[in-house]
């Protein structure tokens, strides 16, 4: 009798290891998809975060060209104007071109010419 009593107190003991052990591995299923889900979460949020770096980068860059660009067009013009006053003072200085010279030249200075030929 103590024999069966022993065997049934082993089985008692086992089948309470078992349920245990069954429902730990129940706890640590629910924890492993837990920690996946918030994994995959955590990579949605990083490609956001990555995307809007991309546009943020993307609105820099064309920020800076558009500066450039005006940057530029403001030398540019500044350049013409330098350029159409020394031209203008260089003709000041040469006076009148001659008729042949007038006629060949005025189209590409854009010019008068106060010549007595004409």
């Amino acid at each position: 009798m103590e024999h069966e009593n022993q065997i049934q107190e082993f089985k008692k003991r086992d089948a309470q290891v078992v349920a245990d052990m069954e429902t730990q591995v129940h706890k640590l299923r629910e924890e492993l998809i837990n920690v996946n889900s918030q994994r995959k979460q955590q990579l949605v949020e990083l490609g956001l975060l990555r995307e809007e770096e991309k546009q943020r980068a993307a609105r820099d860059h064309e920020a800076a060209v558009s500066r450039l660009k005006a940057e530029s067009e403001k030398m540019k013009m500044e350049l013409k104007k330098t350029h159409a006053v020394e031209t203008e003072m260089t003709l000041e200085k040469v006076g009148p071109l001659p008729g042949s010279l007038c006629r060949q030249w005025r189209p590409l200075l854009k010019m008068n010419c106060y010549h007595p030929d004409h």
